[in-house]
């Protein structure tokens, strides 16, 4: 499944393989973290992909509640400030987020998968759920490598791209394969039933049609000027290093 995903991260790979669970990662030579990331005691394990704009201010919390990190930059290694902040607050985290994000965190102990994306949807996040196990990827063409795995066009999802130009969330052009909305996470709980809850909207993010679009329009822009005050920010102590 990485190697059809060679051509986002060509610089390298990291897999994590353990009892029912597998997860794999493609780097980029920019990127000095290897993932897949466990924290300290490795009952946390993240796949991520992405930038959290406000990963300085996050750090700097963290460590004020008595995280350690194995980097000083914390724009070096995000993923591992993603792991404490979960430490922390578990799915709630996400309200603390700033960014272009998709991830994926395994709890070893809990035998649960979280998946989240991004308010916007900038980074890609396709699954597929079947009784009992789950499959996730950047790529569709990447869970279409998976021995076994149906390759059946859907016929509505074909309609909508004929007609929209593109397949509208959280449904692909392949049936049975989904894509995690923007602003949404899913849980998928390992076990008796594969329990698994899906496309549960983040508060800044509702699907609900009962719900006026006004405050949620003005709520995502109160978040963008910060975002593109972090990004600037970042941008120039990189410039400034070069």
């Amino acid at each position: 499944m990485t190697d059809r995903l060679a051509h986002r991260g060509p610089d390298g790979r990291g897999t994590f393989f353990r009892d029912g669970i597998a997860l794999g990662h493609r780097r980029l030579g920019v990127r000095k973290e290897q993932q897949p990331l466990p924290n300290e005691n490795s009952r946390l394990w993240i796949v991520f992909d992405g930038e959290i704009y406000n990963a300085e201010s996050l750090y700097r919390d963290l460590l004020a509640h008595g995280h350690y990190f194995q980097t000083e930059n914390p724009h070096e290694n995000p993923a591992e400030i993603l792991l404490h902040l979960f430490e922390e607050d578990g799915p709630d985290m996400l309200h603390k987020l700033n960014g272009q994000f998709a991830l994926a965190i395994w709890d070893e102990k809990k035998r649960s998968l979280f998946l989240a994306r991004d308010r916007i949807g900038k980074k890609p996040l396709f699954y597929r759920h079947e009784n009992d196990r789950m499959l996730f990827a950047s790529e569709l063409k990447s869970l279409l490598t998976v021995p076994g795995i149906p390759h059946e066009i859907d016929p509505v999802a074909l309609n909508d791209f004929v007609t929209y130009g593109y397949v509208p969330h959280p449904s692909s052009i392949f049936k049975g394969f989904a894509k995690l909305p923007p602003g949404h996470f899913a849980i998928w709980n390992d076990g008796v039933g594969n329990d698994f809850v899906c496309l549960e909207p983040m508060s800044w993010m509702t699907d609900a049609p009962n719900v006026p679009l006004a405050p949620e329009i003005t709520g995502l822009r109160s978040l963008a000027p910060g975002a593109v005050t972090e990004f600037i920010s970042r941008l120039s102590v990189e410039s400034n290093k070069d």
